[in-house]
């Protein structure tokens, strides 16, 4: 393909952002590919927010300056053309994907998010659902992507319409020509605004929240819109200056790709000003040497695909791990390869024939409504067909023996136990109750209150492997007239001052609270810790602030101290011992196995050799209750069975299924209840 630089593309598009595009896109690929050295890929994404924005309202604002000034009708005609083709084609076909991959107890939640997904509300969708995008896993939602083309669309639907006020307030305000626009500041100011609001909300809020929302991701759209008013005064740099400024932004970006600082939502806020630096540079100087790289007609040939290869790429990404074990080189370009293709047949037969169509005839009115309407309508359609579709009982499932490389549970018995058809409902369990502290900020006004009983106060601390008890623990509470409460940060571990590879503010302010004045004012009686298996490599557990992993020695002295913390006369501190975590997803499996034997697994070390550690230091320690957890989730330990007594144990590689979480819960409060009265 020629690579040699091109500055424009007819008379709306730089060619340098179509550059921008492809180093978004490809940042993206890699991340959700898995390649280690681009851990922080997902930046991308605000690549495309802080693009958006400007390219949008320098499209508004140049509208807006001729005499037929803005067109909603137009623009949203525009967007429909450009947006819903592809979209919609990419999310019905994910979604009848995922029927032939997923079991029947999955396909109502896949069927689920591609609604949401199709009305471009997936984001909120997330947020309620608390989803990680930092965990990845075969269990994740196929749609899981769509969150951010939800935010654009929002985007697009809002802000046309606060364009036209604003600059209808501006002309009447300022008794200005009718064509005049409101100057950059004025955008620079809903900005900042929108800046403070997501700061305070990754400072006291929900993390999910902060990650995906609409609210906390418009200063980065608005960011751009401020660019974009800016330029459109008139003001330039220099070439030279300009391609210093792009050098240094691109150099940034990328180093925070490779080596990311914080939380997602925390990364983002960091990345928007080299952005819009990078986007500003090459956007006055577009013939610049910098410039030049972007404008590569190779970048620029990506960059027009880049919106389409997003829409599919996650598609392949966990289809391609549930169907066989690959290398992340390996599966970032089979994805990439996959998408591209995809990308480049989308445009070919669908967009540009329908985006021509559109572009040739919205000049006029009634053309311009029927876009939209036709749009509305395909949308509307197609959110009512998936739930069917996907859900039909006439898709067979592609059986995990017919997979290529299917590698599961290696057959570690004869058996041919049969699978039975009722695994125990849903693998999503009740919902959090009351002011449960699940993934948000603790601090002086939260309670972490879930069932306000009248006998013992139990605090319940830990990671994601303490919130699925949940359901155990409001049982046994209700049942027992307990008083619970409950505080869990996914990947957090409860020990002070440890964090993992997915350590956030969350987790500090959790922490903070566990080991402060928040838990001596609750005074609990008894204290249950609980966490993920933390010598696993894929934890990297730490003392904050350092990158070198602790041993076992140096994970149980952090372990002895935190408990010398929480030890105070009349409180019984109780520590669950990790559970064995399996090698693939066991729901999956069990959705597309022919037998329970297929899904069986070897419990491996680490959680042992954490445990058998800690258990050693207890020994003099008799006021605390230590229960391993293990032999009660795995009773054939090593091995680990993926249905005992009738119910599935997991629900993905480590978490719970909720039905079996009540009945351990169950059976861990008696022996609990044995251990202090033997004590």
């Amino acid at each position: 393909m020629n690579s040699t630089p091109i500055t424009t593309i007819g008379t709306e598009r730089i060619a340098p952002l179509e550059g921008v595009r492809a180093l978004a896109v490809l940042l993206v690929l890699g991340f959700h590919g898995g390649l280690h050295f681009l851990r922080g890929g997902h930046l991308g994404v605000d690549l495309f927010f802080v693009l958006s924005g400007f390219v949008i309202t320098r499209s508004l604002l140049r509208e807006a300056r001729t005499p037929q000034r803005v067109s909603l009708i137009r623009f949203w005609a525009h967007r429909s053309a450009r947006l819903l083709p592809a979209a919609v084609v990419s999310i019905v076909g994910g979604g009848l994907l995922f029927a032939f991959l997923s079991s029947p107890n999955e396909r109502t939640d896949v069927a689920t998010d591609a609604q949401s997904a199709l009305l471009y509300v997936a984001n909120w969708r997330f947020i309620n659902q608390a989803t990680s995008y930092f965990r990845p896993t075969v269990e994740a939602s196929p749609f899981l992507h769509m969150w951010s083309l939800s935010v654009e669309e929002q985007f697009y639907v809002l802000w046309p319409i606060v364009m036209v006020l604003l600059c209808w307030l501006w002309r009447r305000s300022r008794r200005t020509q009718h064509t005049a626009t409101p100057p950059a500041w004025l955008f620079a100011v809903l900005a900042v605004g929108a800046t403070s609001w997501t700061i305070r909300v990754v400072v006291h809020g929900s993390e999910a929240h902060a990650y995906y929302g609409t609210d906390t991701r418009a200063y980065q759209l608005l960011w751009g819109a401020a660019l974009a008013a800016l330029l459109s005064g008139g003001r330039t740099i220099s070439a030279r200056s300009a391609s210093w400024v792009a050098s240094i932004s691109s150099v940034a970006i990328v180093g925070l790709a490779v080596q990311p600082i914080g939380s997602g939502a925390t990364r983002g806020l960091l990345v928007t000003l080299p952005a819009v630096l990078l986007i500003g540079a090459l956007s006055s100087a577009p013939t610049g040497p910098v410039a030049g790289l972007y404008a590569r007609r190779s970048m620029v040939w990506l960059g027009g695909l880049s919106y389409a290869i997003y829409l599919w790429h996650w598609h392949f990404v966990v289809a391609i791990d549930r169907l066989v074990v690959a290398s992340a080189p390996v599966r970032t370009l089979v994805v990439a390869l996959a998408s591209i293709g995809l990308a480049r047949l989308s445009a070919v037969a669908l967009e540009t024939p329908i985006r021509g169509w559109v572009h040739r005839h919205s000049a006029r009115r009634p053309a311009a409504l029927g876009t939209v309407a036709a749009g509305l309508a395909v949308v509307a359609i197609g959110a009512v067909a998936v739930t069917p579709l996907v859900t039909s009982d006439r898709i067979t499932m592609l059986r995990a023996a017919d997979r290529p490389g299917f590698t599961a549970g290696g057959r570690l018995s004869a058996g041919q136990t049969p699978i039975p058809d009722d695994l125990g409902g849903t693998r999503v369990g009740p919902g959090v109750k009351g002011d449960a502290c699940e993934n948000d900020v603790v601090d002086a006004t939260r309670t972490c209150l879930v069932v306000d009983g009248d006998g013992p106060t139990v605090l319940v601390i830990g990671d994601s492997h303490a919130g699925d008890l949940l359901p155990g623990w409001r049982s046994v509470a209700m049942t027992n007239g307990l008083r619970l409460h409950l505080i869990t940060t996914a990947g957090c571990p409860w020990q002070q001052g440890l964090a993992t590879t997915f350590d956030s503010e969350t987790c500090r302010a959790a922490q903070e609270a566990t080991y402060g004045d928040w838990l001596q004012t609750l005074s609990p009686d008894i204290v249950v810790l609980v966490g993920h298996p933390l010598l696993e490599p894929s934890f990297a557990v730490s003392a904050r602030g350092s990158d070198t992993p602790l041993d076992a020695a140096e994970l149980t002295a952090a372990s002895i101290d935190s408990l010398d913390r929480l030890d105070v006369p009349g409180r019984t501190l109780v520590v669950l011992g990790p559970r064995p975590t399996a090698p693939f997803d066991v729901w999956s499996c069990l959705g597309v196995a022919r037998f329970q034997e297929d899904c069986l697994f070897v419990a491996s070390h680490e959680a042992d050799t954490q445990e058998s550690a800690l258990v050693s230091a207890l020994a003099d320690r008799p006021g605390i209750i230590h229960i391993s957890v293990a032999p009660l989730v795995c009773p054939r330990l090593p091995v680990c069975d993926p249905i005992v007594d009738g119910v599935a144990v997991r629900i993905d590689t480590d978490h719970l299924h909720p039905r079996f979480a009540t009945q351990l819960v169950i059976e861990l409060w008696g022996l609990i209840e044995t251990a202090a009265t033997d004590g």
